[in-house]
């Protein structure tokens, strides 16, 4: 399985002769250090005066711990924060309390749950790095259908590990329904999307997007795979006006990484 934790974008260009369609763009790209739920750059978070709270770090370590997060003691004021939100809607009034909400009340799974979709935060949109995205389509997949040219069983899997909004396993599946009709022809190809914050999975699921995470779509592709839903796009479930394979069941999970464990 290969795990792809990336988005890159595109440009319109002529697709005679099976070409794909021009990846490259003129347009600004996204922050290809991120993937996350808000639909602006993340700014910086002052760190916290003092040592931090104990409990704070138990916070910390337990987010760690169950979800490979790590807030080192410079960077704590962002924990420090969407604890403090949490902590309000529960009318909890320390960090051990709240602790204990995580750890050993009725509801502590509940709560854990809300408190990661609190803190992964980033950004993302379709078509997001193009160095990888070329580096899958030129050298990854290539090298893959060369290695299993022979097998009786042509499959591909990819994991979106990270996948956030949706927006990057819908750019790959995209990208693998143009491939189709060249190199992966005939093959069965599955796409396991996953992330920590089940309100970005929901988001995903209902596949509706805004300008700023459509901005680098070309006409190309909105045409291809999108339908207009209000003042935003929706990914089309059947491949938009083109026929062919859809787009939306390309991806076969969607689901929260705790559901892996």
């Amino acid at each position: 399985m290969i795990r792809f934790p990336g988005s890159t974008r595109s440009e319109q260009s002529n697709s005679e002769n099976g070409a794909l369609p021009e990846l490259r763009s003129t347009r600004q790209q996204c922050n290809p250090k991120g993937f996350g739920m808000t639909t602006a750059a993340v700014q910086p978070v002052p760190a916290l005066a003092g040592p931090p709270d104990p409990d704070l770090v138990r916070i910390r370590d337990l987010v760690y711990q169950v979800a490979g997060i790590f807030h080192p003691d410079n960077k704590l004021r962002l924990l420090f924060d969407r604890c403090g939100r949490r902590m309000k809607e529960l009318k909890t009034s320390s960090f051990r309390e709240y602790f204990e909400c995580l750890t050993i009340k009725p509801t502590r799974q509940t709560e854990l749950i809300a408190l990661l979709n609190e803190i992964t935060i980033g950004e993302t949109c379709f078509f997001r790095n193009l160095p990888q995205l070329d580096a899958l389509r030129q050298i990854v997949i290539p090298k893959i259908v060369e290695a299993k040219s022979k097998l009786p069983i042509r499959r591909l899997r990819i994991w979106s590990a990270g996948c956030s909004t949706g927006e990057e396993p819908y750019t790959l599946s995209m990208l693998l329904l143009e491939e189709a009709h060249r190199g992966l022809k005939d093959w069965t190809i599955e796409i396991l999307a996953t992330d920590l914050n089940e309100r970005s999975l929901a988001h995903a699921k209902n596949a509706i997007y805004g300008t700023y995470s459509t901005r680098n779509l070309t006409p190309y592709y909105r045409q291809k795979y999108f339908t207009p839903a209000a003042e935003q796009l929706q990914v089309h479930p059947g491949g938009g006006a083109t026929a062919g394979p859809p787009l939306r069941s390309q991806l076969y999970h969607l689901q929260s990484a705790e559901s892996l464990r």
